[in-house]
Parts: structure tokens; C-alpha cells; sequence
């Protein structure tokens, strides 16, 4: 449709185009995408269109952390201790490993702790400053869990002592199918690189729930940093049970 009115005079049209979607509606003209037909893809949006321009996602990550202090600002997340740099480039990690840095994802996450920001303000005022900041970093981990990976957030929910969880415990009720998962485990172990990060039982739990779909199964390192995130962030409240802190958060 688009073609046939191009030639209008002093007319200049601006296509905003996602072009993997693309590729999806032309997988009926041309099949699957492959190395082999790759340039039939290309083709068909050359011919329409005659100044390309890719958005420099990139960026979006680079700023991550100035978008963050501003937004907290707008809404008034954070009313009385700003975030300093540290705890700013924490969360933005957290964006990144949720949302891999996508402007929209990252809105609803922020929509949404504000909503809950607002409720924690009437029923933790008994909280320290510091109590708060961690609240705050926690609930925003369990929110970007629950909004990009919905499967973890449920189990963390049913059972929300994550450190405890036992593989072989779990294997039935959570259907891990660890029979099926043996060479990737073991792949696991001989990794340098991801061993770290799934060296304890429960670890390896959370890349089972991971591996029950292929998706999830490729975001599993992402995943096990934002549960240790959230570990690391609940040992830091003293004198506290992590477990019913974290019962509460959810």
C-alpha cells in the first residue's frame, strides 16, 4: 500500500520498522530465513526504502543509569536518599540482564515499582533509610523477574527460600526432568565461565526451571545473576529473617 502512494509529490514517509518482525511475514513469500536466502529478505525492504537507519540500541545501555536517577525522580521513587552511582549502576545491570536494555520493558518496571513503592511507603514506615534502599533494590530484582521472567517469579512465590531448593527434591513436582538434563549440567561443571554461577544446588535448580522452554533456557545466566543480586541484597539485612523479608517483598 505503502508503494503505491510513494510518488506523491512533496511527500516524505518515515517507516519505524522492527525487521525481525518483518522477516516473520515474509517467511510465507520465502520461506525460513537462512544463510542461503538472507539477501531475498534484504532485498524486498532495499526496494522500498532508500535512507536506512538502524537505532543505536547501544545506547540505551550506556545511559541506562542516567535514565534510571531521572525516572526515579519523576516518580518519586526514592523521596528522601537518592541512589547513589553504585546502587544506580546495580539497578541498571538488573535492567539489562531483564530486558537486555529495551526502553519499554524498562518503563513497566519502573511503573510498576512505583505503584508498589507507593503501598511499601504506608506499610514499611517502621524502616530504617538503609531498610528502605534494600527493600527497594530487592523489590526491584522480584519485579523484573516477575514482569520478563513470569516462570521464575512463580516458583519463587510457592516456595521463596530460593538457597534451599533442592534439585533432586524438586525434580517431580516442578518437572526439572533431570534425567534429560544431565549433559547440560555437566556442561555446567565444565564451563569456567558458568560454573560460578551454578555451582550450588539451587543454582542448578533455577537452570532447570530455565531449561523447561528454549527462551528461558538462553537467559538462565541472566537469571542466576539476578537471584545471587538478590541474595547478596538480603544478607545485607541485619538482624532480620532474610526468608520472611523476602515473603513479604513478594
Amino acid at each position: 500500500m505503502i508503494k503505491n502512494i510513494f510518488d506523491i509529490e512533496n511527500r516524505v514517509f518515515v517507516l519505524a520498522i522492527d525487521y525481525e518482525v518483518v522477516v516473520k511475514g515474509l517467511e510465507s513469500k520465502y520461506g525460513a530465513r537462512e544463510k542461503g536466502n538472507e539477501r531475498e529478505f534484504r532485498q524486498y525492504l532495499d526496494k522500498i526504502i532508500q535512507a536506512p537507519f538502524s537505532m543505536p540500541a547501544g545506547s540505551y545501555s550506556r545511559e541506562m543509569g542516567r535514565l534510571l536517577k531521572e525516572a526515579f525522580k519523576t516518580l518519586e521513587i526514592y523521596a528522601d536518599n537518592a541512589p547513589d552511582d553504585k546502587v544506580l549502576l546495580k539497578l541498571a545491570n538488573i535492567s539489562k540482564l531483564a530486558t537486555g536494555g529495551n526502553p519499554r520493558s524498562i518503563k513497566r518496571l519502573l511503573n510498576t515499582l512505583s505503584l508498589l513503592q507507593y503501598i511499601a511507603d504506608v506499610t514499611e514506615s517502621d524502616l530504617t533509610s538503609e531498610q528502605t534502599a534494600l527493600y527497594l533494590q530487592i523489590r526491584f530484582i522480584i519485579i523484573a523477574l516477575h514482569l520478563n521472567f513470569p516462570e521464575i517469579s512463580r516458583r519463587l512465590m510457592e516456595n521463596n527460600k530460593f538457597t534451599s531448593w533442592k534439585l533432586k527434591e524438586l525434580d517431580t513436582p516442578w518437572e526439572l526432568k533431570l534425567k534429560d538434563r544431565k549433559a547440560d549440567l555437566e556442561a555446567l561443571e565444565n564451563s569456567s565461565e558458568l560454573r560460578i554461577y551454578f555451582d550450588e544446588d539451587w543454582e542448578k535448580t533455577v537452570f532447570c526451571l530455565c531449561a523447561q522452554t528454549e527462551w528461558l533456557k538462553r537467559k538462565a545466566w541472566n537469571v542466576s545473576r539476578m537471584t545471587n543480586m538478590s541474595r547478596v541484597t538480603l544478607n545485607r539485612l541485619d538482624g532480620k529473617d532474610r526468608e520472611d523479608e523476602l515473603a513479604t517483598i513478594l
